[in-house]
């Protein structure tokens, strides 16, 4: 089985440490770090991640509308928005950008390795240009 590749952007470094020590326990996940924004377009082109897990509220800038670029620069991508919080209006642009997974990062780390796996699977019946 193809590993999935994943890209993890917060500008909280232990954010970043909890996923990635998550997630390394799992069999088929490849992990990606950023902290900034600075380096996610380069990240996206270099890595061609399957999945980006990112907070676009980080500090450096990061907006919803930001979202929109990226998804045209690898329209495969699968967004996943993990954000401490995130209001019904905040809600409603993602859902317009067509990003169908929202959490909180209160989710549990089993509840976010479900809905990796959830994306997985999708991606690999070949439904993943849904999601």
């Amino acid at each position: 089985m193809k590993e999935m590749r994943i890209l993890v952007v917060d500008d909280h470094p232990e954010v970043l440490r909890q996923i990635e020590d998550r997630l390394s326990q799992e069999d088929g996940f490849m992990i990606c770090k950023s902290a900034s924004m600075e380096n996610v377009y380069a990240h996206i082109t270099d890595y061609k991640p399957d999945v980006l897990l990112i907070d676009p509220f980080m500090e450096d800038g990061l907006c919803i509308k930001s979202l929109k670029q990226i998804q045209q620069m690898l329209p495969s991508l699968t967004v996943i928005v993990l954000a401490a919080v995130v209001d019904a209006s905040s809600k409603l642009e993602l859902s317009k950008l067509g990003i169908k997974f929202i959490l909180e990062k209160k989710v549990s780390s089993d509840q976010l390795v479900d809905t990796l796996r959830l994306v997985e699977a999708i991606k690999r019946s070949g439904n993943g240009h849904n999601i």
